[in-house]
């Protein structure tokens, strides 16, 4: 059974008090408004079907005449008080609670073994209880008893709500914990002294009051907890936990303004005091609680909660990251629990009450064992192989679990009324109650205990099947320790007292029951039972309208997904995207994405492939749909993009030297300065992988990696990041030979092939750290770095393919689009093949994302499946997208391979200045071009400017437009490792993760120039450079051979690179300048 299910039962049915359930157990003849109805009831009971199934014009207007005799012996403001107060607790023991959760696990994420330990020591206020009756019961405030002590309690909670829903007030264990716990104060003082003050009440009219009473104070904390369940989706996915914690407030508050209205008679305070006080009912109950009837009954009620360690905190994570069930669907089954609690109350009092206590207990405990074993199949997904719903599965076990747990709470109550002595009822109830509450904070201590010990974490759950077998085991032990309870007790007794030294009087019980009070009995019973049955079907009718409104609140975005550069973002909305990265780190989703990266099959696919780009957009869509899927201030969520060209600008222009600080996106994920670099953060295992450090790699635990957890190692709090603050950027990445690996390819497979080798490799080498593995999803910047590569898809798409839309069949024979590439593992792909996506799920079988028993399905499961059709971003149906492109990339964009071309001469012959007339960023969209949040900087014309001047001069001395790329990438290529930090190869530690073979493209140029096999052709290109993004030094450079005329030949002038080359080496007049090392 739910663990948090059981304590909200412990913590509200006890609610009642001592004299209240005496009450129970010895009603006396109603001398008012059941005997002027005993003729209708004797009719009645000649046929009850009649009975059962009056219209319900009979049944509204026997609650109305209920309501005004309620009004009539107690007043309209104590019912208000009497409402407000079990109201307040209804609401907690289900709005307030579930917001509870959230809260230690969202908003402080708390692992389950420190929530379920604070949820124990918040609990200690109810264990002390019979404190705050002595209390109320001898020391007068301001003359009064009850009033003064009930406002005073209810400013307490309503002061620990509100603290508790300041945004960043309570951030850390120790405040939540010290907010809970004065919280938790004052609803138990409040319980005690509103208990106090019914028993005053009814003594003034001892036949009907204390029934009437009962019956009031079972309703208003039914309609509480209903109404608690019902909005408590709703408010958590509109408010969050804070909010609702606000909410919470309002009760104590409303119970504040009753409370100061009503009318107390002032007492004095008696001479005896206090702590006389104290003592003398102290010896009294170490006197009785002593005798073996007192002490074993007592103890077994402790041992059968205290046993059986809680892990409901952890079944919250469980049902929030694993199965994730929302906000709303959490509150729905909320409320189908508070409406079962109702009608299993009318069903203990009219079917249960007679059975012996150890006949129930027997049975309860047996069920209560299997309804645990039950959450065992649940985190097992037996329930999925036998074809039962998480959702519906979920549904029959809070039904059953409630069920059980009010079963057995009810005969506990009434066992614990029917122990005590007469003089101190009340205390020694208050006494034996805060054992009862004691044994669930032992048992929460025990599963935070047991939590730790199996390394049961917000995101692994290995050890949480072998908790529940744990628990379910437990719960059989108290079986064994029956013999500890008393055969039987007649719960319709109504002897005024009990002998605590005669077993035998307590076993056999009495049933004098005056006979003219059944009718009064059955007329109370059916009254409840007509009005729980019409609540019931109010209530439920009103779940599922709010129900229906939270699913429409949780639909889709309605906005069309826009990709823009992280630098186009504000400070808000960098805000909102770490947090939803911190939030999918601490729910788990981050790693689940991690794990799919690695998979075997889907990592063959991924990587060294035609269908890399593609296989990425969908892995990309997949997070997008994760992070969307996180709450309401994320349904609009898209991925931002890393701009590499604009960072690496700034390098060209000297603004910047490092990585670090030329991409403030490095920054804005952590950087790479704080963190660790001993032991045992320097080994990481994640996935079965031991991720260890090379060179001057750490562990960052900088801004949002601080919420990473390895998902099978401690929670490390870090990722492990290179030395980016030291590292310079890739030639890979800048203008010149990222404009290359779009524009050079017409056919998909080749340009596929380059982009992956040139700035997707380089980058991930050059990062380090975790981003050097193939488990580099584990870094936030693994994503924005994969949007860039998916953009320049887009380019290459409009540039190569046009603007028209596409037909299936276009897309899969277009070369532009789609060529059939071999497969790694042998094998050809094809463009009607699915795409493999696998990931372990918690059974430890491998199920593809496209299964609905795998845990990603709901992120992946509308997305297109088979290759040709991920091959547009703007025309996969709702999960389109564009890109909103700055810069030089909106002028590749724009002007495709035109964007280098500009007369040469123009720019040779005078002074070159950036250009003014910058054209407007352009967002991707067919058919639509948006004007531009922000131009292109200075930098960016600049790099544009250097190699359009770079572009023509090859072009004017007859190089062809693909040759003239080669030499700019050859020339860009010679000036970074002279004039930028060097070009280095791929890094040890990448080829052997990734197995990359070759090395990177601009390393390879750099030994082939310095070899001799290529030669750069284009004249003066050093003096071309200087103008623009002049080097600190220059290198010694051999001059080549000169000539002004270019070879004679019957094929188009330098077609053939490699005769232009031999041809420029010959010639002696100096033109040509050519770098040979």
């Amino acid at each position: 059974m739910s663990d948090v299910n059981s304590q909200r039962h412990a913590k509200t049915t006890e609610n009642f008090g001592p004299v209240r359930a005496r009450e129970r157990s010895k009603q006396a003849p109603n001398a008012g408004s059941a005997e002027r109805d005993s003729n209708k009831i004797s009719r009645t009971n000649a046929n009850k079907r009649t009975l059962y199934f009056r219209p319900l014009q009979s049944q509204y207007y026997q609650i109305i005449g209920w309501i005004t005799t309620l009004q009539q012996q107690f007043g309209n403001r104590f019912l208000l008080q009497v409402f407000s107060v079990y109201f307040t607790q209804g609401i907690r023991s289900t709005l307030c609670s579930l917001g509870t959760s959230y809260f230690l696990n969202e908003t402080l994420t708390l692992l389950p073994s420190q929530s379920e330990a604070l949820r124990g020591t918040a609990s200690i206020p109810w264990i002390i209880k019979p404190l705050y009756g002595i209390l109320s019961d001898s020391v007068p405030i301001c003359g009064t008893r009850r009033k003064s002590y009930l406002i005073a309690g209810s400013v307490i909670t309503a002061l620990a709500y509100v603290l508790l829903a300041i945004p960043n007030l309570i951030t850390s264990y120790e405040s939540a914990l010290m907010a809970l716990v004065i919280a938790s104060f004052g609803v138990a003082f409040c319980d005690v002294v509103i208990d106090g003050r019914v028993v005053e009440v009814s003594r003034n009219d001892r036949e009907n009051a204390a029934i009437n009473l009962q019956t009031l104070s079972w309703i208003s904390l039914s309609i509480g907890s209903v109404f608690g369940s019902i909005i408590s989706g709703q408010a958590l996915t509109i408010l969050g936990p804070r909010g609702v914690f606000f909410l919470s407030a309002l009760g104590p508050i409303c119970t504040i303004a009753i409370s100061s209205t009503i009318h107390e008679e002032s007492v004095k305070t008696k001479s005896t005091g206090f702590f006389a006080t104290v003592r003398t009912q102290f010896s009294q109950l170490i006197g009785i609680f002593i005798t073996p009837v007192c002490w074993r009954p007592v103890l077994w009620l402790f041992l059968s909660n205290a046993l059986a360690p809680s892990v409901g905190e952890a079944m919250f994570s469980f049902k929030t990251k694993e199965l994730h069930f929302t906000k709303s669907f959490l509150g729905f089954v909320s409320t189908v629990g508070s409406l079962t609690l109702l009608g299993t109350t009318a069903a203990y009092s009219i079917h249960f009450r007679n059975i012996s206590f150890r006949k129930i207990f027997f049975v309860v405990q047996i069920v209560s064992a299997a309804v645990s074993f039950s959450e065992f199949v649940l985190v097992a997904r037996w329930n999925i192989r036998f074809g039962i719903s998480d959702q519906f599965f979920i549904f029959g076990d809070e039904i059953v679990s409630d069920v059980v747990a009010r079963l057995k709470h009810m005969p506990s109550l009434v066992l614990c009324a029917k122990i005590c002595p007469p003089g101190i009822e009340g205390t020694m109830f208050a006494l034996l109650m805060s054992i009862y509450n004691f044994s669930w904070s032992v048992a929460s201590y025990g599963g935070s205990w047991l939590c730790q010990y199996l390394s049961v974490s917000s995101h692994n759950f290995v050890g949480l099947p072998k908790a529940l077998l744990v628990r379910s085991i437990a719960k059989l032990i108290p079986v064994l320790l029956l013999w500890m309870i008393p055969v039987s007790i007649n719960v319709q007794s109504t002897k005024e007292s009990v002998e605590m030294d005669k077993v035998s009087e307590l076993e056999a019980g009495n049933s004098n029951v005056p006979k003219d009070s059944s009718h009064d009995r059955r007329f109370q019973t059916i009254a409840y039972m007509r009005m729980t049955r019409i609540w019931m079907r109010s209530s439920a009718l009103l779940s599922l309208i709010i129900t229906q409104w939270s699913l429409q609140i949780d639909a889709q975005c309605a906005e069309p997904r826009v990709r823009r550069s992280w630098d186009l973002y504000n400070f808000n909305e960098k805000n909102l995207y770490l947090s939803a990265i911190r939030l999918a780190m601490q729910r788990g989703f981050h790693q689940k994405f991690t794990e799919l990266h690695t998979e075997y099959f889907s990592e063959l696919e991924a990587h060294r492939s035609g269908v890399f780009i593609y296989w990425h957009r969908v892995f990309l869509l997949g997070y997008e749909n994760m992070l969307r899927s996180l709450g309401e201030p994320y349904k609009c969520l898209t991925l931002p993009f890393w701009d590499h060209l604009a960072a690496t600008a700034k390098r060209s222009a000297g603004q910047c030297t490092y990585m670090e600080q030329c991409a403030s996106i490095l920054t804005d994920f952590g950087g790479s300065s704080t963190g660790y670099t001993t032991s045992p953060y320097n080994t990481m295992k994640v996935y079965n992988v031991s991720i260890t450090p090379a060179r001057n790699e750490r562990c960052v635990t900088q801004g949002v990696l601080q919420s990473f957890c390895g998902n099978q190692t401690f929670c490390s709090r870090c990722v492990l990041r290179g030395p980016i603050r030291s590292s310079f950027y890739p030639a890979e990445a800048y203008f010149t030979s990222v404009y290359k690996q779009v524009f050079t390819y017409s056919d998909q497979l080749a340009f596929t092939v380059a982009v992956e080798r040139g700035v997707h490799n380089t980058i991930h080498s050059y990062l380090g750290g975790i981003m050097a593995w193939l488990q580099s999803p584990i870094d936030p910047i693994f994503y924005v770095h994969h949007t860039f590569t998916d953009m320049l898809q887009s380019i290459h798409l409009k540039c190569f393919v046009g603007d028209e839309w596409l037909t299936l069949e276009q897309k899969q024979t277009n070369p532009s689009l789609w060529t059939n590439s071999s497969r790694r593992n042998g094998g050809t792909f094809f463009a009607s093949d699915s795409m493999t996506m696998r990931l372990r799920n918690y059974s430890g079988h491998w199920e593809s994302v496209r299964n609905p028993n795998n845990m990603l399905y709901d992120f992946f499961k509308d997305l297109p499946e088979t290759y040709a059709q991920m091959v547009d971003a703007m025309d996969l149906g709702a999960y389109s997208y564009v890109y909103e492109l700055p810069g030089t990339l909106a002028s590749m964009y724009d002007k495709c391979k035109d964007s280098i071309v500009m007369p040469s001469n123009v720019l040779l012959e005078r002074e070159i200045v950036p250009d003014t007339r910058r054209p407007n960023n352009v967002r991707i969209r067919r058919r639509h071009c948006h004007e531009a949040m922000r131009p292109p900087t200075p930098e960016d014309d600049t790099v544009l400017n250097v190699n359009i001047a770079l572009f023509e001069t090859a072009r004017i001395v007859g190089y062809t437009n693909v040759a003239a790329r080669q030499q700019m990438e050859m020339i860009m290529c010679v000036h970074k490792d002279e004039c930028l930090g060097g070009v280095d190869d791929y890094s040890d530690e990448f080829r052997d993760h990734f197995n990359v073979t070759g090395h990177s493209p601009c390393y390879t140029l750099l030994q082939h120039i310095r070899n001799g096999r290529k030669v750069i052709g284009i004249p003066f290109w050093r003096d071309i450079v200087a103008k623009f993004i002049p080097c600190p030094s220059v290198k010694e450079v051999r001059e080549a051979p000169k000539s002004t005329q270019p070879p004679k030949s019957d094929a188009k002038p330098y077609e053939n690179r490699n005769a232009a080359n031999e041809w420029l080496l010959k010639r002696r007049n100096g033109l040509f300048s050519v770098y040979r090392a």
